[in-house]
């Protein structure tokens, strides 16, 4: 998942598999929380790339719509065979000495009307003298390109990096894989009437239609993207450039414009430029999908509410995305968060304080110097009673995995006394029960006694011994 990275800095910093919280029900708001500030940072940042175009085009209208081009100037510069001029030498002298200000807002015009009015035939406008308007476009804090016709057209044409922002806004609102939403034609689109629309996709692989999706008119992000694929499939057609009876969201312009329809492709390269753009963790289309699915799963209502989201047939489907996926990284967190406990309690027994809140102890003291790390959950369910472990398997075998070796003070003292209590009463527990005096009684000695040699033996063995003779006495 991409909510599996790192945030520093943010509001939710950890990886969702590292979260660390006191409860589930926290546990599970914080998953909430942390993907959908992942998916609100991707589409704040596609939204930036809406403004930004947004931007750009209201600055090329202020630059270029207030300048007056003599209507005879521009009508020569329209009938002029742009395609034999090819190089400089060759323009005439006339077009060579047309201010490079002039010229750029005589192509303004002439492109503004092509994709306000239309074009008899399809638009084949080149910009001849590309390299003289973008100098004065450097002088007027602008940057130029080698074709300013197509910069002139862009903004309803749209970029990749605009497309590339709206084809992850309608992914992150939709929940469809990337193919389905690339699927998407102008006949999948109806307006709800109210200011907003009803969108629907293709699944390719399977033949058959996505569920639909409503889009508010409060869903500021989705229908932005929505009318500025619809208006670009309108201009270009005005341009001539796309026939009427196609309706393919996602025909690059460029090969378009040599009769060539065809769509987009390199969307994963796109992506690649937008992540290193805005600074976001690496991820793919693929995974925009899945936190999406794991965010309804988690926040409306499992795999059922996930499945119809998906527009999955089997609900086993569905599962390999939570199941396999989000469900894993929950558990790490359950993991992760124990371990810190285990540890907090650890250096609690230390002496080391700071502020540890007892409630959260991981060591229960068993009463032979050793500790439980989770009485109320042991290995086998039939250990408990009434809701918390008896005891009676801490030692057999290879013993419980709950069990550690922390010693303090208190724990050596435990030790000693256990010690002491089956030198008194071993032969009375024998008699009494035999078969639970082996089964529970003689692995826990031969635990006391292994742990009596280390501690006599130890660094620390002045500090045994005053415990032990206190204990004795």
């Amino acid at each position: 998942m991409i909510s599996d990275s790192p945030s520093p800095g943010t509001e939710h910093p950890h990886p969702i598999g590292a979260i660390p919280f006191d409860s589930a029900e926290e546990l599970r708001a914080k998953t909430v929380a942390k993907i959908v500030s992942t998916l609100g940072r991707i589409e704040a940042a596609a939204v930036s790339e809406l403004d930004e175009h947004a931007a750009q085009s209201v600055m090329l209208d202020r630059l270029l719509g207030s300048i007056e081009v003599d209507p005879e100037l521009l009508s020569r510069i329209q009938q002029l065979p742009f395609r034999h001029y090819p190089a400089a030498s060759r323009l005439p002298v006339w077009f060579a000495g047309i201010p490079a200000r002039t010229l750029a807002a005589a192509y303004y015009q002439i492109c503004s009307q092509a994709l306000t009015h239309g074009s008899g035939d399809p638009f084949q406008l080149i910009s001849l003298r590309s390299k003289d308007i973008g100098k004065w476009l450097t002088t007027q804090g602008q940057v130029g390109c080698n074709d300013f016709t197509l910069q002139l057209l862009r903004p309803r044409l749209l970029s990749m990096p605009t497309l590339n922002a709206c084809l992850l806004i309608l992914q992150k609102h939709t929940g469809w894989n990337v193919n389905a939403v690339l699927e998407m034609g102008e006949d999948g689109i109806q307006s709800d009437g109210k200011g907003g629309y009803v969108i629907q996709g293709y699944k390719g692989r399977l033949q058959q239609p996505t569920p639909l999706v409503e889009i508010l008119p409060s869903d500021e992000a989705p229908r932005r993207a929505v009318e500025l694929l619809l208006d670009r499939l309108a201009a270009l057609r005005r341009l001539g450039w796309v026939p009427n009876n196609d309706g393919r969201l996602w025909l690059n312009e460029k090969l378009a414009k040599a009769g060539r329809l065809e769509t987009y492709c390199s969307w994963s390269r796109a992506l690649k430029f937008f992540i290193e753009k805005h600074g976001l963790p690496d991820f793919s289309a693929e995974q925009v999908r899945v936190e999406v699915l794991a965010l309804e799963g988690v926040e409306k209502g499992g795999l059922e509410a996930a499945r119809h989201r998906a527009g999955h047939a089997r609900l086993s489907t569905t599962a390999a995305y939570l199941d396999q996926i989000l469900l894993e990284r929950l558990n790490s967190a359950y993991s992760l968060e124990f371990e810190r406990r285990l540890e907090a309690s650890v250096r609690f027994r230390m002496g080391e304080d700071n502020g540890f809140d007892v409630s959260k102890d991981l060591l229960y003291p068993i009463g032979d110097g050793t500790s439980c790390s989770d009485p109320h959950n042991p290995p086998d369910p039939e250990f408990l009673d009434r809701a918390i472990c008896a005891g009676k398997d801490c030692h057999k075998a290879d013993g419980c995995p709950n069990r550690r070796l922390i010693f303090d003070e208190n724990r050596v003292e435990e030790v000693f006394r256990m010690k002491y209590f089956y030198e008194k009463n071993w032969q009375d527990l024998q008699n009494e029960n035999g078969d639970e005096f082996v089964a529970v009684h003689v692995p826990a000695i031969l635990v006391n006694l292994a742990l009596v040699g280390i501690l006599e033996k130890s660094a620390y063995r002045h500090i045994v011994n005053k415990i032990r003779r206190s204990v004795y006495e």
